[in-house]
């Protein structure tokens, strides 16, 4: 669990600041990128995630297909981070809310 700010720069281009959470060895990762959604239909929007994130004794990249439900105040977001080195396979949910 954490917390993250998610801020959309333009249509379908968002970046994704100074998140914090506790990964699977307990310790403190930050991640910082951006996410690339293009594909739109209605509320659904499916795109890349890519990241750095830290915690793992290194930082590391990371690319996650992403699918985000949006409303006019609250969203989802659903990612799946492939294994990559020290990391393990990931089902990410991230639950948010827009902010006027």
């Amino acid at each position: 669990t954490g917390l993250g700010f998610e801020h959309d720069y333009e249509k379908g281009v968002s970046r994704l600041i100074g998140s914090v959470y506790e990964n699977n060895y307990y310790k403190t990762s930050i991640y910082a990128g951006v996410a690339y959604m293009p594909l739109r239909y209605g509320p659904v929007h499916v795109g890349v995630t890519a990241v750095e994130v830290s915690g793992y004794g290194d930082w590391y990249p990371r690319v996650i297909p992403t699918v985000a439900v949006e409303g006019k105040t609250f969203g989802v977001n659903i990612g799946i981070a492939p294994a990559y080195d020290k990391l393990f396979t990931a089902i990410g949910l991230q639950f948010k809310m827009r902010i006027h």
